[in-house]
């Protein structure tokens, strides 16, 4: 069964480039929600985890990273990336209630109409469920995983920016999307210099140390 506690301690990260208190201004609503932000890293460093408890302290008004304690946000959660089994596990470690879940709208492995960078239907489909009730914050684990075009076409991502964030932006709605690093660290995410353009902050999460412990009775593994 699933365990509690599985995946924690969370990996060490660093986060680059600077003001932390701005993004976290903008994800908790003291100032308006129209930001759209990348969060890059190499894979398995990880992404998923560090959005998921983002977004678990944003749903319940929790403190996140020292930053105060701020009105709860209404999140849609749409992942291309995870297995159910990891997400179940990672919410009972965070201490995730049901009742905790409610602003939650998690989306595994949707359906849609094509990509969203190619597909003009496929972002209509998008913005319908936006629309189905109130979010502040909308979410895209991988985003390479909802787009056909290449990565290192600027048109790829100047599309996705036209049928995705900027309505999302029209209706006040934030934008964060995880994104993988190139083979070359130090000139951040994985493809086209237009995918930084178009967005508001980026969050470099590198992996510092890495702990692993196995628990042959009970198969645990702890990170």
């Amino acid at each position: 069964g699933l365990r509690a506690g599985s995946l924690l301690p969370a990996p060490a990260v660093a986060f680059d480039p600077g003001p932390l208190d701005g993004v976290l201004q903008a994800v908790h609503g003291r100032c308006p929600v129209e930001y759209t932000d990348i969060v890059v890293g190499p894979g398995k460093a990880g992404k998923s985890i560090f959005v998921q408890y983002w977004i678990f302290c944003a749903i319940t008004g929790r403190s996140f990273l020292g930053d105060q304690q701020r009105l709860p946000l209404n999140v849609l959660y749409f992942d291309r990336e995870n297995n159910l089994r990891d997400i179940v596990t990672r919410m009972i470690a965070f201490g995730a209630t049901p009742e905790d879940l409610q602003r939650l709208d998690y989306r595994l492995f949707p359906r849609f109409s094509g990509s969203f960078d190619q597909s003009a239907i496929a972002a209509a489909e998008l913005i319908g469920i936006v629309e189905e009730q109130p979010r502040d914050l909308v979410i895209f684990d991988t985003v390479s995983r909802f787009i056909t075009g290449k990565e290192n076409d600027a048109d790829t991502w100047l599309q996705f920016y036209g049928r995705v964030h900027a309505p999302l932006k029209a209706r006040q709605i934030s934008g964060v999307r995880l994104d993988h690093m190139g083979k070359d660290e130090d000139r951040g995410a994985r493809g086209n210099s237009a995918k930084s353009q178009d967005v508001d902050h980026v969050w470099e999460l590198t992996r510092l140390t890495e702990n692993k412990t196995f628990d042959p009775h009970t198969g645990v593994e702890n990170i």
